[in-house]
Order: C-alpha cells, then sequence, then structure tokens
C-alpha cells in the first residue's frame, strides 16, 4: 500500500501580496480548489536551507470556503525549492481542522504570480 493515495483535485490561484522579512518570504494567494471550494492561503517561505540557497521549510495556513457552506481551516508543513526560472515547488502536508490530511505538490510562479498545484489524498 502506498502511503501517498489516489488524486482528489487539481488548483489554481494569483499570488495577491508579498511580504520579504527576516524569517522569509511571506506570501499570500487565493484561487479554486474544486471540490474544496474557494480558499485564501498565506505561506511563508523560510530561508533556504542548503549552500546553494534553492531548498528550505515552509509553513502556512489555509481557510477553505466550501461549496456547503462551511469554511475549514489548516496547517501546512512542508518544503520548497527553487524550480525554474522565478518559481518555485512545494511539497507539503495540508492538516485541516474537519480532521482530514492531504499530501500537495504545488508551483508558485513568482514571475506570473501564478500558482497551479494538486492534491492527493494520505492513506
Amino acid at each position: 500500500m502506498s502511503p501517498i493515495g489516489e488524486k482528489v483535485t487539481d488548483y489554481t490561484g494569483k499570488v495577491t501580496s508579498a511580504t520579504i522579512t527576516a524569517e522569509g518570504s511571506v506570501m499570500n494567494a487565493e484561487g479554486d480548489a474544486g471540490p474544496f471550494g474557494t480558499y485564501m492561503y498565506t505561506a511563508t517561505f523560510g530561508s533556504a536551507v542548503d549552500v546553494a540557497g534553492e531548498t528550505g521549510p515552509l509553513t502556512g495556513r489555509v481557510q477553505d470556503f466550501r461549496p456547503d457552506g462551511s469554511v475549514v481551516p489548516q496547517g501546512v508543513t512542508g518544503v520548497w525549492r527553487k524550480s525554474g526560472h522565478h518559481q518555485w515547488e512545494v511539497k507539503a502536508i495540508n492538516m485541516a481542522t474537519d480532521g482530514n490530511c492531504f499530501f500537495f505538490v504545488e508551483v508558485w510562479d513568482l514571475a506570473t504570480r501564478s500558482i497551479t498545484g494538486t492534491v492527493y489524498a494520505l492513506d
């Protein structure tokens, strides 16, 4: 049995603001996550931990505004790495207050201020 289950959904988003701090870059985004509804997301890209400056920790908070009217807050923990020209790839686990946990992979394209990602079930 694989620890990562089936694909749940793809999602897209737009970076709405950025703040550069001593702890890292704090990015805010919002978008559409299919069955999870509309989301708002604050991600902190921590300082790089490798010599090349191309990978580091990520923490975040998400709020889903679900189609059924519920609001589901979530915590995010993962890693980022440089994946292209002005792009960061994130691999993280998302833990929601409704008890669900998911693994997701996303790309933040900083030049276009866009996000694309895929959510997977955790078995």
